[in-house]
């Protein structure tokens, strides 16, 4: 499998960018996530165990990916030195798991998060948004649960259990109950 790094055109902090380089990103991202999808399907699909993975952005597929990455990313060595090519599954995981989101809830919607104050810590990224007016962003959710996952505290529905509490929150909110541990 021949697999395509992702090089989004960011070379500094999304907050430091012009309003210029923000919307060539933005750009950049719309157009990149289809073939970026397409990319993980194949990859997914190289190893015999998955080669009948069905990306259609259902739970059920969102369970297989989570296994699929926990088995195959390498994830391996100090924190903050992972390769491009760690780095560019898991923004093609983020957009898969974005694009879930969305397509599960007509109210769920992609999102280039420039209003809000620069410092803040998705200024510039392309979040998700939903009724209960709370953001995230998917790469910055599976980057640090990648982290959580190479310290082996996460299990191989990782990826599962993050897609039902981003979707719960996106819906509901958050009410100060819900008792998150890493």
């Amino acid at each position: 499998m021949d697999y395509r790094i992702a090089k989004p055109p960011i070379s500094k902090p999304l907050g430091e960018m012009s309003k210029q380089e923000l919307i060539e990103y933005r750009s950049w991202f719309e157009a990149s996530l289809p073939p970026r999808l397409g990319l993980l399907k194949e990859l997914v699909r190289s190893s015999r165990k998955y080669r009948n993975w069905v990306p259609d952005f259902s739970p059920s597929s969102i369970g297989e990916l989570s296994e699929w990455s926990q088995e195959t990313l390498e994830l391996e060595g100090p924190r903050g030195e992972e390769s491009p090519t760690e780095i560019s599954i898991l923004m093609d995981i983020a957009m898969y798991m974005g694009e879930s989101l969305v397509r599960a809830s007509p109210s769920i919607k992609w999102e280039h998060n420039i209003r809000c104050p620069r410092n803040d810590v998705d200024f510039g990224a392309m979040v998700i948004n939903g009724p209960s007016g709370l953001k995230f962003d998917p790469f910055r959710i599976i980057y640090v649960a990648s982290l959580i996952l190479r310290d082996g505290r996460l299990g191989s529905d990782w990826l599962s259990k993050t897609f039902e509490l981003r979707f719960s929150l996106l819906i509901d909110g958050w009410d100060g109950k819900l008792g998150i541990r890493p």
